[in-house]
């Protein structure tokens, strides 16, 4: 997108984004783009985004999201467009075949349907939806279980990082160090990590220490 003769890219934005933020309609939704190279952002599964959806709303530590701000003040989303996505559906209540979906794509898959539908039932199972939430705080008590949850959202956020330089490759390249450079934990080592704290394994850890 062609820049104005009083604006550079690269600059650092705001530090996070809210849920206003990411409502559409909002000034900063409204600048959110998917550069080219960034892949599809359908790799999660229901579980992933209910869990993730969980974590906003609880205000637990979450990663940032990489951004890079064009010189048009477009903010490309470099790494965390899952992230992004994944709230912003919740807020929509669409996961693949809501309305919004329907008014892009026109004719929703099958199968995209039947995520949408499962993705929904268990965020509305787990998280509850957003329109219940946002009833419950227009209306305390309205809603039961979310009395003592809704007014953590007002300070729920998803921190933002920006990629200086107003030079695009430097944010392209930036993508692919991200992405390329993880390494994967191990099926084994993952199933370690998590009984870490299961008495048996601290039993073990016990053993271990007293025979050393």
């Amino acid at each position: 997108a062609p820049p104005d003769d009083t604006t550079v890219g690269g600059e650092s934005g705001k530090q996070s984004a809210s849920v206003t933020d990411l409502t559409k309609g909002e000034s900063f939704s409204s600048t959110l783009r998917k550069p080219d190279f960034q892949r599809e952002t359908a790799a999660w599964s229901p579980t992933m985004v209910c869990d993730f959806i969980e974590a906003f709303v609880s205000n637990d530590l979450i990663p940032a999201v990489i951004c890079w701000q064009s010189p048009a003040r477009l903010t490309f989303i470099i790494d965390g467009a899952h992230r992004l996505s994944a709230i912003m559906a919740w807020i929509m209540d669409d996961y693949g075949a809501g309305v919004r979906s329907v008014e892009f794509y026109g004719k929703i898959p099958e199968e995209q349907e039947r995520t949408h539908f499962k993705t929904r039932d268990l965020v509305n199972k787990r998280v509850g939806s957003y329109v219940e939430w946002r009833s419950e705080t227009a209306n305390p008590g309205s809603v039961p279980g979310l009395r003592d949850k809704v007014r953590g959202l007002a300070h729920a956020k998803v921190p933002l990082l920006w990629v200086p330089g107003n030079d695009a490759t430097k944010a392209e390249k930036a993508f692919f160090t991200i992405n390329q450079s993880a390494v994967e934990i191990d099926a084994t080592e993952l199933k370690i990590l998590n009984a870490r704290s299961k008495p048996n394994a601290v039993a073990a850890r016990t053993i271990v220490r007293n025979a050393t």
